[in-house]
């Protein structure tokens, strides 16, 4: 309030700068998010970014109510996570050092060359233009830490299945199930006599139908719905089957139709690809009766699929079939998310207290890194520049901690670009052989240089 009252245009700047760069990293870091994701938990939810090339027309040719739509749902997810990551933690910073010396050093430095009035707005503008620049160079470094991080977590909870997306490995052979066509059933309710029979036979006939029309409405039915109604599960050895992909990228069963139609009285068609199952129909060699048999086959989930796709968020290259993200609303499936193996659903769990409890702790670990990855992330550069201020002697009073801050970014910067090139890339041999060349090359300084170098030391000291 006092710094609002000496100097109100660097304060609401100031607010504006802050509120701008958190929304930012909010909006990067869900739509990031939303193609870390199996498609089926976020990508119906959230909008991805779309070009705009008449951002003005747009906004006009909207009624007011969907603009109000947009505002309170944005409001509220936007407070909500306010709340959560800056509310909530500093509360919790400021408990922990309010008691302690701690409280001193967290305090921020500021040393105006200029007047404030004029290096503040200026310091402000290149903080948020520089914010601009990060997150469209390493944008994408957001999404594939996320994909990391999950990868991890649910391997170890059990959760890859139900939040991530996973390749088609291949299909497993599950059980057959025998149709007889309109002429077997003609023929036998002509030889059925009694009106015992002919019940008994309707309703038969009706608990088939029943099946397959209710199979044909489900999006995912369950493996205990359809071991449940089949004529013959298999239960020996498993039969695998790698199947083929086709043109648009689905994987499917080799010689298999898209609609499979059914002998039975309506003509009836199915789909062969209802949720994880992939359907077949075989003819019997008699053909006489148009008996068939349908076979049932579930895909085998393989590896996690590396998310983000490279140059996804390039909006000038088309929609999400050439991009790679997930899809939205009508738009064609990319040949990435078209071979996406089926998600479990939350319900389907076997036991949901364990599945709910699980979650609780996936978001409450992920919570607590991301929030230790930021204090990380902020305190360790302005850490550095102070220690450069502080070997060069300079005091408290100027100090300036966004020159700290800058300049501590750029020696983590140097220093993991060093560790990267010398380290991790290079192999351990090489870096043996680059460490052993550069001591046989090193060469003692002349006394008297080693004799200055000295005395500077004990002078500074």
């Amino acid at each position: 309030i006092l710094f609002a009252g000496q100097d109100l245009f660097s304060a609401l700047l100031l607010h504006w700068v802050l509120g701008i760069t958190f929304m930012l990293l909010v909006t990067v870091s869900v739509l990031q998010l939303r193609e870390v994701a199996h498609p089926d938990l976020l990508a119906r939810v959230i909008r991805p970014q779309e070009p705009q090339p008449d951002l003005l027309g747009n906004l006009l040719q909207e009624s007011g109510v969907t603009h109000t739509k947009r505002m309170i749902l944005s409001l509220a997810i936007y407070v909500a996570l306010l709340m959560l990551h800056v509310w909530l933690p500093s509360r919790l910073i400021l408990f922990v050092v309010s008691k302690s010396s701690l409280l001193s050093c967290i305090r921020p430095k500021f040393y105006h060359i200029l007047f404030s009035q004029v290096q503040v707005p200026v310091e402000l503008i290149i903080v948020h233009l520089s914010m601009l620049a990060f997150l469209e160079k390493y944008k994408n470094r957001i999404g594939e830490l996320q994909h990391n991080w999950l990868r991890f977590m649910c391997s170890k909870m059990g959760l890859t299945e139900y939040i991530l997306p996973q390749t088609i490995d291949k299909f497993v052979f599950v059980g057959r199930h025998r149709i007889s066509g309109n002429k077997c059933d003609e023929h036998e309710q002509k030889q059925k006599r009694e009106k015992k029979v002919v019940e008994e036979h309707s309703e038969g006939v009706s608990t088939v139908k029943s099946f397959w029309k209710e199979l044909a409405a489900m999006s995912s039915p369950s493996q205990d719905f359809i071991v449940s109604r089949l004529d013959s599960v298999h239960e020996g050895q498993p039969i695998y089957e790698v199947g083929v992909t086709k043109g648009n990228g689905e994987r499917d069963l080799c010689s298999s139709q898209p609609n499979i139609y059914l002998p039975i009285t309506p003509p009836t068609s199915i789909p062969s690809s209802i949720g994880s199952f992939r359907l077949r129909r075989l003819v019997e060699p008699d053909k006489s009766d148009g008996s068939c048999i349908i076979e049932f086959w579930k895909e085998v989930r393989g590896m996690p699929i590396a998310r983000p796709p490279e140059g996804w968020d390039d909006l000038g290259v088309g929609g999400a079939e050439v991009q790679g993200r997930w899809a939205w609303g009508t738009e064609r499936l990319s040949d990435v998310e078209a071979s996406v193996a089926e998600r479990t659903h939350f319900r389907c769990a076997s036991n949901r207290v364990v599945l709910v409890l699980k979650l609780i702790a996936l978001l409450c670990l992920t919570w607590t890194s991301l929030l230790c990855l930021l204090c990380t992330a902020i305190s360790s550069p302005l850490i550095v520049g102070r220690f450069i201020f502080f070997v060069l002697r300079l005091s408290d009073d100027r100090v300036h901690d966004p020159a700290a801050f800058a300049m501590g970014i750029g020696v983590l910067w140097l220093l993991f670009r060093f560790i990267i090139n010398k380290i991790f890339v290079k192999t351990f041999s090489s870096f043996c052989i680059s460490l052993k060349l550069w001591l046989n090359n090193f060469s003692t300084p002349p006394p008297i240089k080693v004799l200055i170098l000295a005395k500077v030391a004990i002078i500074w000291g």
